[in-house]
């Protein structure tokens, strides 16, 4: 029974259950693994005989709201045809790790739609599992991406630490995918990956990018037919710049004849025109008027 309550919700197989304890968050299932009869790696024999004992400490996707460990029984094995001695590999759980696979696949599960910190916090394991889990499964699910289809790339960078380290990533704007990170910000360190899509993005069309002259640079040189395109939030953020920096200077001069036309009229210069009600666009218009350079 309790050998088909976890194949069940675990997929766990080949063991017997000896025991199960039940706790108030938690669920212990106390097993040997009785595995299948697997030819000898070094003479082909099928007969062995156990050698040794040890027990390693599972943790399964939980069972209801209660954590689920399974506490295995392993015999080592011993050919006895050569005598050569080995551990019997677990059929549901990787070398060297301290969690089953069905455990792997439901931390995936949770990661759909929560961070790695509320993950950690739900199943009571430490931040550092949780990202490993997800990292090693994102390094599996994306090492050989499809770049067939891809029309439209955005390029940004992020401080990753103090003293002005960055990192770059590359960004699938039609998915929100992110298809590429690499450490730096300079055209050296984006030159590889930009000859990766040379190759490969055949449908390659536009690449967005905040105004990087080494990113406009890099992508100049290498994917000559595709089109750089500045992101609206920097080209604004400029053009705000430009206009601040001439209503200033010309305020300036208005104040050594003693005229104040411009002054409060910072936030009329850089609002949308259309947005603006009758009596700002009219304020507009005069304050424009005053300043068209005489003939």
């Amino acid at each position: 029974m309790f050998a088909s309550l976890l194949y069940h919700t675990n997929q766990i197989e080949d063991v017997q259950v000896l025991k199960d304890e039940y706790h108030r968050d938690k669920i212990l299932f106390e097993a040997v693994l009785t595995p299948k009869k697997i030819p000898c790696s070094c003479c082909g024999g099928k007969d062995f005989i156990l050698k040794g004992l040890k027990t390693r400490k599972l943790r399964m996707a939980p069972l209801g709201n209660k954590m689920a460990i399974l506490i295995l029984r392993l015999h080592r094995l011993q050919c006895v045809n050569c005598l050569h001695v080995w551990w019997p590999p677990i059929p549901f759980a990787k070398p060297k790790k301290r969690y089953t696979a069905s455990f792997e696949r439901f931390v995936i599960n949770l990661m759909g739609f929560a961070t790695i910190e509320h993950v950690a916090k739900f199943l009571g394991v430490s931040w550092a599992l949780i990202k490993n889990i997800h990292k090693e499964y994102l390094r599996k699910e994306h090492q050989n991406p499809d770049f067939g289809t891809l029309r439209y790339v955005g390029i940004d960078e992020f401080s990753i630490r103090k003293g002005h380290e960055y990192m770059t990533i590359f960004i699938n704007l039609e998915t929100g995918e992110i298809i590429h990170a690499v450490e730096g910000k300079s055209m050296k360190s984006v030159t590889p990956f930009l000859l990766e899509l040379k190759e490969k993005a055949k449908q390659l069309k536009a690449m967005a990018m905040d105004m990087n002259a080494a990113y406009a640079s890099a992508v100049g040189n290498h994917l000559p037919e595709v089109d750089v395109v500045f992101d609206r939030f920097h080209v604004v953020a400029l053009l705000n710049t430009t206009i601040e920096e001439i209503r200033r200077d010309q305020q300036a001069k208005c104040n050594e004849v003693g005229l104040k036309v411009i002054k409060g009229m910072r936030f009329l210069l850089l609002r949308n025109y259309e947005k603006l009600d009758f009596k700002k666009k009219s304020s507009l218009e005069s304050l424009l008027e005053v300043n068209q350079p005489k003939l």
